[in-house]
């Protein structure tokens, strides 16, 4: 696998693109599955294939998260079709950033980059600009505005030349925007052009290109006077915070801080009489302020705060009150900076059968005092522990021959100062058995139980009965909203030797009373609420009619599965969890 660059360093929140230029011997067919070991945690990375040209060249794209901490994180990338797989090995860095300063520049376009954007021949030439914008504490918007302009034939411009703001997908910032037809390589597609002398927009961490319009291929067509064309341009560069959307906006900065650093709260809450924010000092005693103003901020330093060990964070609350005697409050948790970093956590293969073998393998960067890794059960809760491993090292492990869907790991790190910080990876387990019945649902079933049964319509349900249990279901029609009509499980009272029926109940014509088992808890039977299954149910509609080669399946959730219970080659009832919600199935694209 060919890929560029080797090291991308980039700074807290940003994005952007390792380039894979070609899978060798790809059969030019199967669309490979591409996947990243080692990204640290709240990163991520999707490759999206040319549009263009080979669907396997294109950016791998990396989003990372503001609270990363610097550092140098070594990914390997994988693509995979069945029987073949090709893999590289690259680095993530992130180092610290360094924002752009607003204020009035004046810039000679003399040195021009080409923006291609719809294909050959269509260009601009122009001047480019990076910018470099940082994590903030809360959203700004960059707004450039064009001060003057002047001509080559030295007069000042009376029209703005045109000007767009493209985000930069490489570092350093590109001398060329890659595109083909209207499909950018190198920046975001979603570029900002100007609107008369301004142009004012939503910014997030990242490098920005802002290019000014020189010539185009217009030019070429019909040629424009020198005093048309611009030679320089002086624009002003600001950063307008943005009013906070929520209804009580509360930041921290900088996040995260370390251990021993300020912290600055700011908060907005429109409208409040009085605003209390609350935190923990390091005995865990409170620490309130009082009657602040709606609109403030304050400072502390970390140092006499309690720091939550696991997560490294200070917990803060806001709450504000108004005149109507309404309270409201917001939280805030503030990332504290460790002495350590966990640079990778994978686990390999990424997908398994129930009962192979999987292999973790993890790096922690810094001063590290105690490692441990830990399994999830299936409600996603701490299981099986594995403690005192190196900063660096790996691990084999059996899945469970009975796990289905997925299996999680956590891996903890402490440093000296106690605090832990911890990133999470899941292997997928791929699912061994098959529905009992066509059309089925997406879910990943369990075992199927084949099994007699017996099924009987009444005016308002169904009653089934299952030889493998040997208990009744009850169907209740008692909603048009088929989630939430209510089902329930009922023990067989009936046994060879006793009544099948009551001689004394006369149906209407048409109609039917139930025998055995269905007979006797139609008759005696009733719901938790008193409501007798009789008045419930009413008639049966139809002899009760018995199923040979019957099954019973649930999807393999841990907790709260739904059911399936029927004939293979006829009708299967679906039963959802907590007794409420039944209905035919029919497909897992219908609606019920």
């Amino acid at each position: 696998m060919g890929i560029t660059p080797a090291t991308l360093t980039l700074s807290a929140g940003d994005s952007a693109c390792f380039y894979v230029s070609a899978l060798a011997n790809w059969d030019g067919q199967t669309l490979p599955s591409w996947s990243v070991d080692g990204l640290p945690p709240g990163a991520t990375a999707e490759f999206k294939g040319q549009t263009a040209g080979n669907p396997t060249s294109g950016c791998l794209r990396i989003d990372t998260p503001c609270s990363i901490a610097e550092g140098g994180y070594p990914l390997e990338v994988t693509a995979a079709v069945p029987g073949k797989m090709w893999k590289a090995q690259i680095t993530l860095g992130i180092a610290a950033c360094e924002e752009f300063k607003p204020g009035v520049y004046t810039k000679p376009m003399d040195e021009l980059i080409s923006v291609i954007v719809a294909g050959k021949p269509d260009f601009i030439n122009g001047l480019a600009v990076p910018l470099q914008v940082c994590y903030g504490s809360q959203p700004r918007k960059l707004k450039v505005t064009i001060e003057s302009a002047t001509s080559e034939a030295g007069t000042r411009l009376t029209t703005p030349p045109r000007f767009y703001l493209f985000y930069s997908l490489v570092r350093p910032a590109p001398d060329f925007i890659n595109a083909h037809n209207a499909e950018f390589r190198n920046v975001e597609q979603d570029y900002m052009i100007n609107s008369g002398w301004s142009l004012e927009e939503t910014v997030t961490p990242g490098l920005y290109l802002l290019v000014f319009e020189h010539d185009s291929y217009a030019d070429l067509v019909n040629p424009r006077e020198p005093k048309d064309i611009p030679k320089s341009v002086t624009y002003r560069l600001e950063v307008v915070p943005m009013p906070c959307m929520e209804t009580i906006c509360l930041t921290a900065s900088p996040m995260p801080v370390a251990p021993d650093g300020m912290v600055t709260l700011n908060w907005n809450a429109p409208g409040a009489v009085k605003v209390e924010i609350w935190w923990w000092d390091k005995q865990q005693e409170s620490v309130i302020h009082s009657d602040l103003l709606s609109v403030g901020s304050l400072s502390f330093s970390i140092a006499d705060a309690h720091i939550e060990n696991i997560g490294a964070y200070v917990y803060v609350l806001l709450t504000a009150h108004y005149a109507d005697g309404k309270v409201e409050s917001k939280e805030l948790y503030i990332s504290v900076r460790t002495r350590h970093t966990i640079t990778a956590f994978a686990v390999s293969p990424q997908t398994v059968n129930p009962g192979e073998i999987v292999t973790l393998s993890w790096g922690i960067a810094g001063e590290v005092q105690e490692v441990s890794l830990y399994t999830l059960n299936q409600l996603s809760q701490l299981d099986t522990s594995y403690s005192n491993l190196p900063a660096s090292g790996s691990l084999t492990l059996t899945v469970p021959a009975w796990r289905r869907n997925a299996m999680s790991f956590q891996l903890y790190a402490s440093d000296p100062d106690g605090l832990w910080v911890f990133a999470d990876t899941s292997v997928k387990i791929a699912c061994p058995d098959v529905w009992f019945f066509p059309n089925p649902p997406s879910d990943c079933p369990g075992p199927a139980t084949y099994t007699k049964m017996a099924v009987q319509h009444f005016e308002h349900g169904v009653m089934i009965w299952t030889e493998w249990e040997d208990r009744i279901r009850v169907f209740y029609n008692d909603s048009q909203d088929v989630h939430l009509r209510r089902w329930e499980m009922r023990n067989n009272e009936w046994f060879p030797g006793m009544p099948e029926s009551d001689p004394n109940i006369v149906p209407p014509p048409g109609y039917y009373q139930p025998v055995r088992g269905f007979g006797k808890l139609w008759r005696e039977g009733s719901h938790w609420d008193g409501t007798s299954i009789r008045d419930l149910l009413g008639w049966a509609i139809e002899p009760e009619l018995g199923i040979d080669h019957g099954a019973v399946q649930c999807d393999a959730s841990p907790k709260y599965s739904t059911c399936y219970l029927g004939d293979p080659v006829g009708v299967v009832y679906v039963e959802e969890p907590e007794l409420q919600g039944w209905y035919e199935w029919a497909g897992p694209n219908a609606m019920p």
